[in-house]
């Protein structure tokens, strides 16, 4: 597996989660309520979105000093790597 591309967003407090290159999104099809799923153009899972990420009241200070500078939380995750050292540690 690649790396993975995960970004919060406190305005919409919306967790993304990328496996494929967020350039290539076609459609986020409803998988319930507050989970879709992004697809490309060949109808393969490029990534999920989650809405209401944080249940309401859960950090507010934290989430008003991220929008306050309209900021959104982003990093990329190697689970080739994770493995490795779940498996030294």
């Amino acid at each position: 597996m690649e790396k993975m591309k995960v970004y919060y967003d406190p305005l919409g407090n919306t967790l993304h989660i990328w496996f494929g290159d967020p350039r290539d999104e076609y459609i986020t099809e409803e998988a319930d309520e507050e989970l879709g799923l992004v697809k490309n153009k060949a109808g393969e899972i490029i990534g999920i979105e989650k809405l209401n990420f944080l249940p309401a009241g859960f950090s507010e200070k934290s989430v008003d000093r991220l929008q306050d500078r309209d900021q959104i939380l982003g990093f990329e995750f190697d689970p080739q790597r994770y493995e490795r050292s779940a498996a030294v540690g």
